[in-house]
């Protein structure tokens, strides 16, 4: 007998494609391909709006995810899973818990996945928003370029309760004259007239129900995973535990307008008519995207998305809304991997990678050297550490420096930042920057900027940073080059 909790969250998406088996193995961990973090996913970096961490696990009491090392908190768990038949020897293995990725913040974060208290998932990825939590009366309607194919021009759209961008066509979503209502639950996705596309969410709260259910152009109802905290719903309900969603994959339902409707203990209290806009596939898998979208969120501000395959959707992956960010991922919580890629700067452009020595269990125990790329402008450089995670030696596209008091130092416009914890939002790490960078002529949010020549790095300075504070740094700290 399974100790799962009762309506946990179900996932429609009956996708052999989409089940991506993990190997993280901790120290007590749980046996490797019995558990999968399928969104968000390591190769995935980039969120926004309003999703589902989601996944299934084969056997367990609870399943719990951390952001950031936060406090653990409860997913739903136990729904239907039939892509999980063949691993578990079952089907109610899937868990998921609605986030809005805008409450979270920008930049980088962490998820831990644990499952009965054993960590089997550790991924890094980026939130990108629009300057806000949750934004309303926002409306933008674009057309892609060459996206799946050469040729091919979808349009996309901005959805206030996804806080992201869907597919759609030009149909024609009849109004419900009649629909039921209630004080006590809301369906809050889809609505009435919305576009829908790729993997989405049917997701809302209702008080007290013990089971929440919805059908499909009159189909088979279809449970719900239930009981997810809602602190929003503390005034209405009395109490907190009302959440509920449901993982789709939109893809499979097909093209055109179609019908929900939602029911608590059997009481029917939504029924909304909306859209489903397809590109031709139910899974889409190698595509690779990144579209520019001219004035939005407002004029003069532009947005890039880029395509998630986990999602079928585009995501917000960078805005001029916001100033630009350095987002640091850490090389160290992948434990199948010995060089990880991140986002530094405000281009996608600019990657850091870092290279990591690991012992048999896949721990972290040395950072051994840190390399840096402008694909833009076909520059590189990349820095050796020593044994103390201090620079050791510094090469560029443009030569080779050695970081001792008798040969060059590495060009002005470096300077090596400490990074002693992961996640910091664009604030303060942007603070943090503007200290160590104070020989730039300009914050490091003024790009490009220009370094003052008085205050270049001299070998002597930098023979004396190399010899100061000789400790190796702690597991979550990474000795990052910084571009002022």
């Amino acid at each position: 007998m399974k100790g799962k909790m009762a309506a946990p969250v179900s996932t429609l998406i009956r996708l052999t494609a989409g089940l991506a088996f993990l190997t993280f193995v901790g120290a007590s961990g749980l046996a490797h391909a019995q558990a999968s973090l399928e969104s968000p996913s390591a190769g995935s970096f980039q969120e926004s709006g309003v999703s589902l961490i989601r996944g299934w696990v084969c056997q367990a009491s609870r399943v719990e995810v951390s952001i950031d090392n936060g406090p653990l908190l409860a997913t739903a768990y136990g729904t239907e899973r039939l892509d999980t038949q063949a691993v578990c020897g079952d089907t109610n293995n899937g868990f998921g818990l609605t986030i809005n990725w805008g409450d979270i913040g920008e930049g980088a974060h962490t998820l831990r996945a644990l499952a009965d208290g054993v960590e089997f998932a550790n991924v890094d990825f980026i939130i990108t928003t629009l300057g806000g939590s949750f934004l309303t009366k926002l409306i933008g309607e674009y057309t892609l370029k060459d996206f799946p194919t050469p040729g091919s021009s979808p349009k996309v759209a901005w959805s206030e309760p996804h806080q992201n961008f869907v597919f759609t066509k030009n149909l024609t979503v009849p109004a419900n004259p009649n629909p039921p209502s209630s004080l006590r639950a809301l369906l809050e996705s889809p609505t009435q007239g919305s576009s829908e596309s790729g993997v989405g969410l049917i997701r809302g709260w209702a008080c007290d129900a013990k089971r929440v259910e919805v059908s499909i152009d009159g189909a088979a109802r279809l449970q719900t995973a239930s009981g997810t905290t809602r602190d929003d719903t503390q005034t209405t309900c009395g109490d907190v535990n009302n959440g509920f969603g449901l993982t789709i994959n939109w893809n499979e339902i097909g093209d055109g307008v179609h019908t929900l409707r939602a029911f608590a203990d059997n009481v029917e209290f939504a029924n909304v008519n909306f859209a489903i806009t397809t590109l031709g596939g139910k899974f889409l898998t190698g595509l690779t995207s990144k579209q520019t979208l001219a004035d939005f969120p407002s004029a003069g501000k532009t947005t890039t998305v880029s395509w998630s395959e986990p999602q079928q959707n585009f995501v917000i992956a960078r805005t001029t809304a916001t100033e630009p960010k350095v987002g640091i991922l850490s090389a160290i919580t992948d434990r199948l991997n010995r060089f990880a890629t991140t986002h530094v700067g405000a281009e996608s452009a600019d990657i850091l990678g870092v290279a990591a020595a690991k012992d048999s269990a896949g721990e972290a125990t040395q950072l051994n050297s840190l390399a840096w790329t402008d694909s833009s402008q076909g520059i590189q450089a990349d820095v050796a550490l020593t044994a103390d995670g201090l620079p050791a030696a510094y090469r560029d596209s443009a030569g080779s420096r050695r970081a001792s008091a008798t040969s060059p130092p590495p060009p002005p416009q470096w300077v090596f930042l400490t990074a002693t914890a992961i996640r910091k939002d664009s604030r303060s790490l942007s603070q943090s920057m503007a200290a160590s960078c104070n020989h730039c002529k300009r914050s490091p949010s003024a790009s490009p900027a220009t370094p003052k020549a008085p205050q270049q790095i001299s070998p002597n300075n930098w023979s004396a940073l190399s010899n100061r504070k000789r400790r190796r740094p702690p597991a979550d700290c990474a000795l990052l080059p910084v571009r002022c």
